[in-house]
């Protein structure tokens, strides 16, 4: 195969969109292969094991063109530390979290002045377990 060279923006623009598509696709393949319910989501299996065994091969084929591509086009690769990634994750939990409280809520409504406290209380509770990860 013969490599391609492109100018630095265009790697960029390239290395992102097929990151973002190579991220999709494992999630896909993550749902199809483990397939589980959370609290406040459930999902309809109404995909037949025929179907998911042929998407799961299209989605193998769409990933190796994915690894095809990224060395034809030497796009950069992105290295993510493990710990990196759960503090980002986690940060996003706290931002949710910071902005759940009753007074936070009032652009949808006066919120219950008689559950307020307890709300907090129970975001609070939330806020303080996940603040609990972690990685050192």
């Amino acid at each position: 195969m013969e490599k391609i060279v492109l100018s630095k923006n265009h790697l960029r623009a390239i290395g992102a969109s097929l990151l973002i598509v190579e991220e999709l696709l494992q999630e896909m393949e993550y749902v199809l292969n483990h397939f589980n319910d959370g609290v406040l989501s459930k999902m309809n299996d109404d995909i037949s094991d025929e179907t998911k065994d042929s998407s799961l091969k299209t989605i193998t084929e769409a990933r190796a063109l994915v690894e095809e591509l990224s060395l034809k086009y030497e796009l950069p690769v992105r290295k993510l530390n493990m710990s990196r990634f759960i503090e980002s994750r986690n940060t996003k939990i706290w931002e949710i979290l910071s902005g759940t409280s009753s007074k936070k809520l009032r652009g949808y409504g006066k919120f219950p002045q008689e559950h307020s406290t307890e709300f907090d209380n129970d975001i609070q509770k939330l806020l303080d377990i996940t603040n609990q990860i972690e990685l050192q």
